[in-house]
């Protein structure tokens, strides 16, 4: 009897430890617990353009980790310095899946073009049937279809996604709104025309119950400038209140953002970052700083430039921008999180060049910066 007893107090404690080791092996991470999660972008160039083509993303491939930046402008050739910001998350109950979305519009030049896009996305095996989804934008590109033109409105959004367990698939929608316009010297005549492209690079998250959570916030930027004094660097501080007590990781990434100007506008610089400052985990807040900024001018570009005899042609508008951004707060049960940002610069030669020209398209692998050391 008391051998049957500790065969049953034997076969108790491996069972134990046969159920408590199994989960653990079940955590192994995979490339779908890993993600990039782009938190924006800074975009200068020397002197002021027309928008040909633009767009920051960030990108997993293959477990290598990318910054990619396009840049292309009209007429005039200039160089491009630009910086992408990131957060690297690695998160053993959570899955992580890439795709785009292509929106094109077209019509005349000055009106309001708008556009929603909806997709059906397939899913694989290991991101059905989960609790939660949800998307994030991780990353845009903004490119001319048949000739650049200055930038009065741009905004983009993806809104919350629908799962269809009976198709498995995630229904998704993506808006896209613009403006543009182009009735100074380098415009062709009677050619009031426009088309532009917008890839938004989708990031969609599945989670099952009390594994992660995402909150969604809205912030705005409003100013206006002459031709004397410069736009000024301004990060406003936000706070995102998320669920208190049980995430101890968060990060932060992007919705949509948007641009309202009072009229077209050439281009000098445009920014649109969020920069995590502090995460309490047992209140739920994470404090931030965002930057938001639309550059039409500044003091010197006319002699100081990559291509000074084209830039003697710059102009300077008076104008106000009104700019929005919509930042989301992720908290994580489990994950190791990484914070960075990549640098990069492109030299165009312009000549109302073709955006498809390779010359637009930079791409860094970051794999190194994404240990944790």
């Amino acid at each position: 009897m008391e051998i049957k007893y500790s065969f049953i107090i034997i076969w108790m404690v491996l069972s134990f430890f046969i159920s408590t080791t199994t989960p653990l092996s079940a955590q192994k991470l995979q490339p779908y617990n890993k993600a990039l999660i782009w938190r924006g972008f800074e975009h200068k160039w020397t002197y002021n353009h027309r928008i040909n083509r633009i767009g920051s993303l960030v990108s997993m491939q293959k477990d290598q980790g990318y910054c990619i930046h396009y840049s292309a402008t009209g007429l005039g050739s200039d160089s491009t310095f630009a910086t992408t910001y990131y957060s690297y998350v690695e998160a053993p109950n959570v899955y992580f899946k890439e795709t785009e979305v292509k929106i094109l519009v077209n019509g005349n030049e000055g009106d309001l073009l708008t556009k929603a896009e909806n997709i059906y996305l397939d899913l694989d095996e290991w991101m059905q049937n989960k609790a939660h989804y949800d998307v994030l934008v991780n990353g845009f590109e903004v490119k001319s279809m048949i000739k650049s033109d200055q930038l009065q409105l741009l905004q983009f959004l993806v809104e919350d996604p629908q799962y269809t367990k009976e198709t498995q698939q995630i229904y998704l929608t993506a808006n896209f709104n613009l403006v543009t316009n182009c009735r100074t010297l380098e415009c062709e005549l009677f050619k009031d025309k426009t088309a532009y492209e917008l890839t938004l690079h989708l990031l969609i998250l599945g989670f099952d119950e009390d594994v992660a959570e995402v909150r969604n916030s809205y912030t705005t930027r409003n100013y206006a400038w002459d031709t004397s004094v410069e736009v000024e660097e301004l990060s406003k501080k936000l706070t995102i209140s998320g669920q208190k007590d049980h995430y101890p990781a968060a990060c932060l990434g992007i919705k949509g953002l948007g641009i309202v100007l009072n009229e077209e506008h050439w281009l000098l610089e445009l920014n649109n970052y969020v920069t995590p400052l502090s995460y309490n985990p047992q209140n739920g807040q994470m404090d931030s700083h965002i930057n938001m900024k639309v550059v039409a001018w500044n003091n010197g570009m006319e002699n100081f430039s990559v291509a000074p005899f084209k830039a003697e042609f710059a102009k300077r508008k008076s104008g106000f921008a009104m700019l929005d951004t919509n930042p989301s707060l992720i908290q994580f049960s489990n994950a190791k999180i990484k914070h960075g940002k990549s640098t990069t610069s492109l030299y165009w030669k312009g000549q109302n060049k073709s955006a498809e020209a390779p010359e637009a398209e930079s791409i860094k692998n970051i794999s190194s910066n994404l240990n944790f050391n």
